[in-house]
């Protein structure tokens, strides 16, 4: 044995490499662990994602759904003001021509009527 060391005995180079090889398996292990977690995060983030994207479709497909009910409520307000305006008219129209029929059947014949003047300003004549 020259200069005071001795090459390690075959016992100590065995639990040497059973070492290395334990601490590269951890190694490896730290790497797959690594790699699950970031394929968990990934996945995590993906259903995350996806699952705003559903919350927000649910979303604009309800205040469409609201939207067009509010429309349709808004066209059947329309059609019964129209209605309404429309049945107001009439009912003005019927009431004048009932108030001429009164003034005929008080009066027993339209030439007697025509001195008096036609009701509320109106621009018509009673009798020709």
């Amino acid at each position: 044995m020259s200069g005071g060391r001795s090459s390690p005995s075959p016992r100590k180079r065995s639990i040497r490499a059973q070492l290395e090889e334990e601490r590269k398996k951890v190694e490896i292990a730290r790497e797959q662990i690594g790699a699950q977690t970031r394929v968990l995060v990934a996945n995590t983030l993906a259903e995350g994602e996806k699952l705003a994207a559903e919350i927000d479709a649910q979303t604009r497909l309800d205040v469409a759904i609201v939207r067009q009910d509010a429309a349709q409520l808004e066209a059947q307000r329309t059609s019964i003001l129209g209605q309404a305006n429309a049945d107001v008219e009439r009912m003005k129209k019927e009431a004048e021509a009932k108030g001429y029929q009164l003034l005929v059947a008080a009066f027993g014949s339209g030439q007697l009527i025509t001195s008096i003047p036609s009701p509320k300003g109106s621009s018509r004549s009673l009798f020709v």
